[in-house]
């Protein structure tokens, strides 16, 4: 029987889908991390196994197998074939606009690609150079996001594309004692990575897009979270922080401006210094 963790906050919600707001969920340890996926559950009473048989209850506790799905990924060619028709595609547009001496580079360094319909895909890779799925965006010709159209992500986790964080195949391409900045927007990872490469940036897609599968891939790291500039981002971030303390992490979050209310990220006050408050 594996060891539990006396860390009981690693998941938001226990497996069987109740929430884990009050620590009701106890992780086993695998792999000498708190899993977010193999526990005990207190409010439900269930037992979540990693490669069992089912079992006859133990204590009146009821053993239910979790049966672990190969991950699923998108073959290189197919990532190949959407790199390139810029001129259709907004956010490479504007990229090269704003950023006219780095865009070609920053354009291959995290293999954006374009739509049939122009929009922007930003391909996820993962730390082991495997794409995990694709965000298709719409932009306008000023760089943001055109809501007239749905943000969407091609390639569904319950399709059996498990997600990873944007930018994630730097991992393995720096020493791992280099500091990693979590931000929430693809785009913002770009634009930082421009001015400040000598630092890793990942991109969680959301808000809360940082969950603790994803995050395992940070366990032991150094990293500072930057927050959007509004409630959400900032909540968010606070969340972020306990997630990535329970894997180890050297965790702090960075306010860009405490003042600032309007939703503007790191990318904007990059770019546009005299954004007003």
């Amino acid at each position: 029987m594996p060891e539990f963790s006396k860390k009981r906050t690693v998941i938001h919600n226990c497996p069987c889908g109740k929430s884990n707001r009050d620590g009701k969920f106890v992780p086993y340890i695998v792999n000498d991390t708190p899993s977010p996926i193999y526990g005990f559950c207190h409010s439900c009473g269930e037992c979540f196994l990693p490669n069992i048989s089912q079992k006859p209850p133990v204590n009146g506790f009821k053993h239910n197998p979790v049966v672990v799905k190969p991950i699923r990924f998108i073959k290189e060619e197919l990532v190949n074939k959407t790199l390139k028709a810029f001129d259709k595609n907004n956010f490479a547009s504007w990229l090269r606009t704003v950023i006219p001496d780095k865009s070609e580079e920053l354009l291959r360094y995290f293999e954006i690609g374009t739509s049939r319909d122009g929009a922007c895909l930003f391909w996820y890779k993962d730390a082991l150079g495997q794409y995990r799925t694709a965000k298709k965006v719409f932009y306008n010709q000023n760089g943001h996001r055109d809501r007239g159209y749905i943000t969407q992500f091609l390639f569904k986790k319950d399709q059996g594309f498990e997600p990873c964080l944007f930018g994630e195949f730097q991992l393995a391409e720096y020493p791992v004692e280099t500091p990693v900045c979590l931000v929430e927007s693809e785009k913002t990872a770009i634009v930082s990575y421009a001015y400040y490469p000598f630092l890793i940036w990942l991109a969680t897609g959301g808000s809360h897009g940082l969950t603790a599968s994803k995050a395992m891939v940070l366990k032991g790291r150094s990293v500072i979270i930057i927050p959007d500039c509004d409630e959400a981002g900032r909540m968010a971030a606070k969340k972020s922080l306990e997630l990535l303390k329970v894997l180890d992490c050297k965790v702090i979050i960075m306010e860009v401006n405490d003042q600032i209310i309007s939703g503007a990220d790191l990318a904007d006050l990059i770019l546009e210094p005299d954004i007003k408050l």
